[in-house]
């Protein structure tokens, strides 16, 4: 008797089961949420000077940079490696510009700008003296 009641709910238990992933729709597999927060694309005009020793404060221009200092990111090529790169500090920060030392380990190479999720590279060929 024990065994009957055993696979009356072994095989309840797989009716159930199939039942469950036959009546689930494809729909979810189509679903991509809208996010959260949307930042605006920002758009870099310049930057100066074009060539600058370590320690030198460079300074980008552009527009929806926000008010948020901590929501940027600017990396320069370093001695380290050919995909190293150092962080820079911000000097001064506001919706139209930014103000940034180039750091001690930087080199000639990329420079590149992100704030929040957009990512800009500014140039292939930032020069450091």
């Amino acid at each position: 008797m024990n065994t009957i009641i055993r696979y009356r709910n072994k095989a309840a238990f797989l009716v159930l089961s199939i039942i469950m992933l036959v009546s689930c729709s494809d729909q979810e597999l189509d679903y991509t949420p809208d996010p959260l927060v949307v930042y605006p694309e920002i758009t870099v005009t310049g930057f100066t000077p074009a060539t600058a020793a370590r320690g030198a404060v460079v300074t980008i221009t552009g527009t929806n940079f926000g008010a948020y200092k901590l929501a940027a990111t600017i990396w320069f090529n370093t001695i380290s490696g050919p995909v190293a790169v150092a962080q820079a500090d911000i000097t001064g920060y506001s919706d139209t510009e930014i103000k940034v030392k180039v750091p001690a380990t930087a080199v000639t190479g990329p420079l590149t700008l992100k704030v929040w999720t957009h990512t800009k590279k500014l140039t292939d060929n930032f020069i450091v003296q």
